[in-house]
């Protein structure tokens, strides 16, 4: 028998919006390829977040723009926060907006090359989050024991191009494939 028959039966499949390049799309563009991008089968959105509306103090366009897409989606929404570009006060102020606007989890940043997702970053979402939504660990995941830290931390998905390597306990290649 074929091992791989019913993999796909188990398998969520999720796409990104207004990435690699976060916040550059408008509202109305990511509105349009959430709908899309469901109509093709995915199951999960991680979004792209408009920080210029956060850091300029825009708290409510900041939340509008999320509750759109998870209102015209119709499936989980995870905000990819950018934590390490956001001062303290930005952090807690972003987490309360994306909760607000009814996400379905909330996620530290949109990868490594913003930040190595880390313990402490996830520690921090769990503790703001109150069991409100779930958290979701990105960004330079490349090994089995970060992966069983982040998990541990509190994170119950993780974003990784490093998936082989993860559930094999082996290393990932210096690319991270």
């Amino acid at each position: 028998m074929d091992p791989h028959i019913g993999v796909f039966d188990r398998a969520i499949f999720a796409s990104a919006i207004d990435f690699p390049t976060v916040g550059v799309v408008t509202t109305e563009g990511k509105v349009a390829e959430a709908r899309s991008l469901v109509a093709k089968g995915a199951q999960q959105l991680d979004v792209g977040v408009q920080l210029g509306y956060l850091r300029s103090g825009m708290y409510d366009e900041f939340r509008d723009d999320l509750r759109q897409i998870v209102e015209a989606s119709g499936v989980p929404v995870k905000p990819l926060l950018e934590l390490p570009l956001l001062t303290p006060e930005e952090r807690e102020i972003a987490v309360e907006l994306a909760i607000e606007a009814g996400v379905s989890y909330i996620k530290n940043a949109s990868g490594g090359h913003i930040e190595t997702a880390t313990p402490a970053s996830v520690e921090y979402l769990v503790e703001r989050s109150h069991g409100r939504v779930p958290v979701k660990a990105s960004g330079g995941i490349t090994n089995y024991s970060q992966a069983v830290a982040l998990l541990d931390a509190g994170a119950v998905l993780l974003g990784t191009s490093s998936g082989i390597a993860i559930v094999t306990a082996t290393d990932a290649v210096a690319d991270g494939y």
